[in-house]
Parts: structure tokens; C-alpha cells; sequence
């Protein structure tokens, strides 16, 4: 998922919703199994390393550390079974490689996860298993709340069948500003008010 600004006006307010972190962004995780706790918030700071690969490359990624910067990410397990898990998670904070970070420090791997991901969980998906399918921001000119939502990836739907799990629902457009609110946005929505605080 993508938000493009296409004035200079729309462009300056969509960049301080993301420094604001006013933006909500949730994600599908098809994962090697469930984080032993179904539904909460992961709290750990997240330092930006960078891995020689070999004479010539280096690549980026990050680690759980002490010296790192705050990360926060909110995650509810939608369904699991012996083969997998899937999982939606809401980064409060927008740490490199946060989602994946955090999930594989709960035992949670995104499967076909290069970088943080066992061998098992690499070769299980032929791509990173890992889909922003929902974006809600504020229009930039009008002020009104602007949800946007995409279906689960055509290309995932057969390793979730192979995982025995099913495929989540988009829900639609929907109202965004709702006391009813439940899981990763409303976890997350009390997490930023507790750093707040």
C-alpha cells in the first residue's frame, strides 16, 4: 500500500501525519506459529545495523538492543493451527524492519524472511509473507479521516491453504473514528497515550 501526494499542500501534510505518527498502518503476518500471548504490545528498542554480505555489500537491518530507539508494535493473532499463524500487527513507531523485528523476538518469524527468519521459516513462502493491507491517514486539505484497505495477495492465498489457516477479511471502507474499536489500532491508540502521559 501506497500514499502518493500529488501537491506540495497535500505532501507537507501527509509527511508530518508519518513524523506525528498520527498514521495508522496495519499489516497481515502469515508466521512460522502464534506469539505465546494472542493479542498485545511489543516494547522493544530497535537499533539499525549494517551487515557486510560479502567483499563488495553490505545490507541493512536491525536488532533488538539496549542503545536502540523506542519501538512500539501492536499485534492480535487472528487465527493459528499447527502449520502457522496469522497475525495483524500495527507499528506505533516506524523502526526498519520493525514488524519482522519485533514478531521474530516473540518467536513469531514471518515466514520467508530472509534476514531474521531460521532456515525452516526462509523456505516455507517464496516471498516475504508480510502485506500492508490497511493504511488510515487524514486528508491533508479536508481533515476527514481516509481508510483505505486492501484484499490478501493473491500470491499468498495458497500458503495460507498449505498453513491450514483461511483468508482474513478486508472489511470494506469503514467509519475510522469508533469507541468500538478493538485490537491492534485501539491497543496501539492506548499505548501512544501511556508514552504520552
Amino acid at each position: 500500500m501506497l500514499a502518493v501526494a500529488l501537491t506540495r499542500v497535500a505532501y507537507d501534510g501527509l509527511r508530518a501525519q508519518f513524523e506525528q505518527r498520527t498514521v495508522k498502518k496495519f499489516y497481515w503476518a502469515v508466521c512460522v506459529k502464534a506469539p505465546r500471548v494472542r493479542e498485545g504490545v511489543i516494547k522493544k528498542p530497535i537499533e539499525e545495523v549494517l551487515k557486510r554480505k560479502d567483499r563488495y555489500t553490505s545490507v541493512r537491518s536491525s536488532r533488538i538492543s539496549p542503545g536502540g530507539k523506542p519501538a512500539v508494535t501492536a499485534y492480535r493473532v487472528l487465527e493459528e493451527s499447527d502449520l502457522g499463524a496469522l497475525i495483524e500487527a500495527r507499528p506505533v513507531t516506524g523502526r526498519l524492519h520493525q514488524i519482522r523485528v519485533h514478531l521474530a523476538s516473540v518467536g513469531a518469524t514471518v515466514l520467508g524472511d530472509g534476514l531474521y527468519g531460521s532456515n525452516r521459516a526462509r523456505g516455507i513462502s517464496s516471498r516475504l509473507a508480510l502485506h500492508a493491507h490497511r493504511i488510515v491517514i487524514e486528508h491533508p486539505r479536508t481533515g476527514e479521516p481516509v481508510d483505505t484497505r486492501s484484499a490478501f495477495p493473491r500470491d499468498l492465498r495458497g500458503l495460507l491453504k498449505r498453513l491450514d489457516l483461511h483468508r482474513p477479511e478486508t472489511g470494506g471502507q469503514r467509519q475510522v473514528d469508533r469507541d468500538s474499536d478493538q485490537g491492534p489500532d485501539q491497543i496501539a491508540r492506548d499505548t501512544v497515550g501511556e508514552q504520552e502521559a
